[in-house]
C-alpha cells in the first residue's frame, strides 16, 4: 500500500502562500476529504471563506500527493502561468467575488461549481501578463527570505535568553 501526503488547508501559510507541512499516512486512514491528486505548479484556493487568503502553489515534493476536498484546485501548465493566477486569486478584486459567491450558513464557502460557473479571472493579455508574473516571482521571493530571516531571528532570541537563564542559575 502506498502512503500518501495529505494537505489540509491548516498546512497553508495564509500569509507566505507556502505549504508547510502535511499528514503522511495509507490512503484509508486519511480523512474522507482526502481526495484530490495534487501536480507540482498546481494553485490551491481554500474554499472557506475565512480562509481564501491561503492561497497557495504546489512544489515539486508534493507532486502525486493528495489535498483536502476543501480546496479548488486550478491546474496550470507552467511555474510563471502558476505564479500569474496565485498573483491574481490573493488579489481583493478575487477575494471580493470568492466573498460575493459564497454558500451555507454554518460554513460559509465558495464550491468549486459556484467557482467554475461565476467567478471571473482578470487575466492581463501579453506583455502585462508577463511583467505581471514576473512581479509577482519577485515579491514571492522577497516573502520567503524575510520569513528565512525571522526564523534565524527567533532562533538567535530563543539561544540568548536560554545563555542567560543559564548563566543565572
Amino acid at each position: 500500500m502506498e502512503i500518501f501526503k495529505y494537505i489540509d488547508i491548516d498546512n497553508v501559510n495564509k500569509e507566505v502562500g507556502s505549504i508547510e507541512g502535511f499528514t503522511e499516512d495509507f490512503l484509508l486512514k486519511l480523512p474522507t476529504r482526502a481526495r484530490q491528486i495534487i501536480k507540482e505548479n498546481d494553485v490551491l484556493i481554500p474554499s472557506p471563506i475565512g480562509s481564501t487568503k491561503g492561497i497557495c502553489i504546489v512544489p515539486k515534493e508534493s507532486e502525486g500527493q493528495i489535498c483536502s476536498t476543501g480546496f479548488i484546485v486550478i491546474e496550470t501548465k507552467s511555474f510563471d502561468e502558476c505564479l500569474l493566477y496565485f498573483g491574481i486569486l490573493k488579489s481583493n478584486i478575487m477575494q471580493k467575488q470568492f466573498y460575493h459567491f459564497q454558500s451555507g450558513s454554518v460554513q460559509p464557502s465558495i464550491s468549486s461549481k459556484a467557482f467554475e460557473k461565476n467567478v471571473q479571472i482578470p487575466v492581463p493579455k501579453d506583455a502585462w501578463r508577463e511583467k505581471f508574473a514576473e512581479q509577482v516571482k519577485i515579491a514571492m521571493s522577497k516573502l520567503l527570505q524575510l520569513k528565512v530571516d525571522h526564523s534565524m531571528e527567533l532562533q538567535k532570541s530563543k539561544d540568548i535568553f536560554e545563555k542567560l537563564v543559564f548563566e543565572n542559575l
